[in-house]
């Protein structure tokens, strides 16, 4: 999966989360005729200027906010490669809260709601992750300690 299709993701994840339906299945159709859409059509960004943000069987416009989110999601993460080239795992720890925070900034903003479960996924992610973190702490007990406070305190933000 290429970066900029991390944003296709979102944009799946960000139209069916606050819908409880599955991020897996079905594949993704459009949603004025229903037809699957083809592999060939769901090429982040490039597919939307081939087909003029426009539906190949109904000619139904689509959305902007699908190529603006793959466009967006792709320079983040380009930017984190940038910043964290070096060390792998910091890049992918990066990429995925990235790509968390995408999702949760866009359903807030079309939808007023930010699911607990994304939340949670966050701050379980914040705690798994701050082993590898050398800016959390000198040794991994302090680094659990610092991500468990700051997991502590952005839950109690969220959920209150």
């Amino acid at each position: 999966m290429s970066r900029v299709d991390n944003g296709k993701f979102a944009n799946v994840c960000i139209h069916r989360i606050p819908k409880d339906l599955s991020v897996v299945k079905p594949r993704s159709s459009c949603p004025n005729c229903g037809k699957f859409i083809s592999w060939y059509d769901n090429i982040p960004v490039l597919s939307y200027i081939l087909l003029l943000g426009k539906c190949r069987n109904c000619k139904a416009s689509i959305a902007v906010q699908y190529p603006l989110v793959e466009l967006l999601t792709g320079f983040l993460f380009l930017f984190i490669g940038l910043r964290f080239w070096y060390d792998p795992v910091m890049t992918a720890v990066y990429c995925i809260f990235t790509l968390l925070l995408v999702i949760i900034a866009l359903i807030d903003l079309y939808h007023q709601i930010i699911p607990d479960m994304l939340s949670f996924l966050l701050v379980g992610l914040a705690l798994a992750f701050s082993f590898f973190n050398p800016e959390m702490g000198i040794n991994w007990k302090i680094r659990f300690l610092n991500s468990l406070l700051g997991g502590f305190l952005i839950a109690f933000l969220l959920l209150s």
